[in-house]
């Protein structure tokens, strides 16, 4: 007699850091249900698949359609899987005008690594961080602590940024005896902010 051996149905798992997208690649999925011996290599997976949804957390795998497979011995037909996206690591620029201090308002601070379609209002960035010196100039935000997201697609795990300190442009206020000229001394002069 013969015996006719059916491919395996592959169950695929992944992840996959959020960028907006509901579709994940080949390259970030792999068979949790292989046959001992065989490699994630020799599947030859390749193209990519639809995600339930784009948003972070555990995403059902919901169309395998734009994957395509070289073994023979594995199906993408009656295959299921899932994928974990991960919050994206946002990434901080800035021009606040100094202060005196080295904090910086979250008000002052942009995302510059925000997936094609969000907008910095959807964020709900709060809070304020840390900058490595208050002087003018360019200046690393050395500490995150004091700031808070609200949207769950990103984080401020493993964020980074830096911002541009913008010279504070002063108001000057004095008093002079009229001497019948338009100008005034510097000595008469004093800046109120």
């Amino acid at each position: 007699g013969t015996l006719t051996i059916s491919p395996l149905a592959l169950t695929l798992t992944g992840t996959k850091t959020y960028d907006g997208v509901a579709s994940v690649a080949a390259a970030s999925l792999s068979a949790s249900n292989l046959v001992s011996g065989d490699t994630q290599i020799g599947l030859g997976l390749s193209g990519s698949a639809t995600l339930a949804s784009p948003h972070a957390g555990a995403r059902a795998l919901s169309s395998l359609s734009g994957l395509s497979l070289t073994s023979t011995n594995y199906t993408l037909a009656g295959a299921s899987g899932s994928v974990t996206v991960q919050p994206l690591a946002v990434t901080l620029s800035g021009t606040p005008v100094y202060n005196g201090t080295t904090s910086v308002a979250a008000a002052d601070l942009t995302v510059s690594n925000l997936a094609s379609g969000d907008t910095p209002s959807g964020l709900g960035l709060t809070g304020s961080a840390t900058m490595a010196g208050r002087h003018v100039g360019a200046q690393s935000l050395t500490s995150l602590s004091g700031l808070s997201i609200a949207n769950g697609d990103y984080t401020l795990a493993g964020a980074s940024g830096s911002v541009t300190v913008q010279a504070l442009a002063v108001t000057l206020t004095g008093s002079r005896v009229y001497d019948g000229t338009t100008s005034v001394a510097a000595a008469d002069l004093t800046v109120s902010n």
